[in-house]
């Protein structure tokens, strides 16, 4: 799981380093991936990198937890009465 100092970050920043970590994880295997990219593409520097996440498994495991989440939120909040109702009214507006 994330250090501390993680949670700390604006949400917006958070949000930043999930989302490029997601894209590299998304485009490479679990060895593939690069630590040195995610950190090039977050523009920061590696110290501060390992001041949020141990190594890349605890990153891996924390984006696996992290989509896991969102996706049980959306299950869980899932009304298919509203979801037609939203694609009849599109629908009707094209």
């Amino acid at each position: 799981m994330p250090n501390k100092t993680f949670f700390n970050l604006p949400k917006e920043r958070q949000k930043e380093i999930i989302e490029i970590s997601i894209k590299e994880f998304s485009n490479h295997d679990f060895d593939s991936s690069s630590l040195n990219r995610i950190i090039t593409n977050l523009k920061i520097a590696k110290g501060s990198f390992y001041r949020y996440f141990s190594n890349k498994t605890d990153l891996y495991i924390f984006l696996i937890n992290y989509t896991l989440n969102k996706q049980l939120a959306y299950i869980t909040n899932f009304k298919p009465e509203e979801e037609h109702l939203d694609a009849i009214t599109l629908s009707k507006n094209l």
